[in-house]
């Protein structure tokens, strides 16, 4: 079967995830909290992996939390000042299209390699992209 683009540039599960639980809260009334596993049940999504992202949206102080029975999260950032480059940095870290272009990492094939300018390219067009698109262009 031949390879297709598609399942060559994928979106990282974290990243989907964070993106369609901003969707839901985005689309809630002014104020409302959002239980974080209510939003995984909703979505049906997995909790761990939702959690995670939710803490570190936190800490970036994307959404912000209420501790408590009636508790939950809420976005306090306006999503269409939050582009979705930022928020992969948050959600997944660093990223690259290829891995010899990620920070630290070095591959046996540097010396040697006839297409890592080509690849940076790529890279940097593709960073583009992310920075040139908001939350809200994608959930909204």
């Amino acid at each position: 079967m031949p390879a297709t683009l598609s399942g060559m540039l994928s979106m990282p599960k974290q990243l989907e995830y964070a993106l369609m639980v901003l969707g839901d809260m985005h689309g809630g009334t002014p104020g409302e909290l959002f239980p974080a596993r209510a939003l995984c049940e909703k979505l049906d999504i997995p909790f761990d992996v939702v959690s995670k992202a939710l803490q570190r949206m936190k800490r970036a102080e994307i959404v912000r939390s209420v501790q408590g029975k009636y508790g939950g999260y809420q976005v306090i950032r306006d999503l269409s000042h939050l582009q979705l480059s930022e928020l992969a940095d948050v959600v997944v870290g660093p990223n690259a299209v290829a891995t010899c272009l990620l920070p630290g990492h070095k591959c046996r094939h540097s010396d040697s390699c006839t297409i890592r300018r080509a690849v940076r390219r790529l890279d940097q067009r593709f960073h583009a992209l992310l920075a040139d698109t908001s939350v809200l262009d994608l959930i909204g």
